[in-house]
Order: C-alpha cells, then structure tokens, then sequence
C-alpha cells in the first residue's frame, strides 16, 4: 500500500498538482522537517570542525557535475576504532551555504560511496561513545 501512495504522490507531484514539501503527518511537513534535517547536520559539522574533523563543502558532485540550486557538505571523521575514517554527507539547498562558511571549499565531493543506511549507522555507533 505505501509503494502505491508514494507512486501516486510522486505522479501529483510531477503533474505540479501538490507539493509534496507543504504534506503533513499532521505536526509537521515534509518541508519543516527537511529544515530541520539541514540545520541540525550545520549544525552537527560545526560542532565536529570544532573538534578537529575534516568538514567541507562543494558545488560538484563525486562526478565533477553539480546539482542546480544544491551543494553538498560533508564531515570526515575518525571513527572509534581510531583506525578508520568515516564520512556523513547531505545535500543542502544554496540557500543554507551562508551558514557554512566553517567548512573547507572543495573542487569536487569527496564522497566515499557511503549510503543512506550508512549514515543512520554512523550515526547511532556515534551515540555509544562518551
């Protein structure tokens, strides 16, 4: 049943009759929290280039190409094992690189091929350590 409604949803939303951004789970829209989401992760790579991570930022993809109206930022960082580098990236509207000015300017992403999954797991093994 999800995969059709997101089907559905997704067929408005190309026909231009919703925005998917301004639909709600009733306390907030996709919109507000994609906000959310994008002020936290600043905020999130500020605290690490406080403490010595790498943190950039780049108007081009792995690929050298861009994403009109987006730049991705990321955060290397040691993981605990003090052996590996790990990396969590997003892409951020270029309304928001104003508020990046912390990060280091990069040519091109250095993404690592790292996935979606794999964010949510840094993430977590990130919360077990003091």
């Amino acid at each position: 049943m999800e995969k059709a409604l997101n089907k559905f949803l997704q067929e408005l939303a190309r026909s231009k009759k919703i925005s998917v951004s301004k639909i709600s789970d009733g306390y907030h829209s996709f919109e507000e929290l994609y906000d959310h989401r994008n002020l936290l992760f600043i905020t999130l790579a500020r605290l690490f280039k406080d403490n010595n991570a790498v943190v950039w930022k780049s108007l081009k993809n792995r690929d050298g190409k861009g994403t009109p109206g987006w730049f991705v930022m990321g955060i290397d960082y040691m993981a605990a094992d003090e052996n590996t580098i790990k990396q969590i990236s997003y892409h951020l509207p270029m309304s928001l690189w104003k508020y990046c000015k912390f990060a280091s300017t990069m040519n091109k992403s250095p993404w690592n091929g790292h996935a979606s999954k794999d964010v949510i797991e840094q993430l977590i093994e990130l919360l077990k350590h003091d």
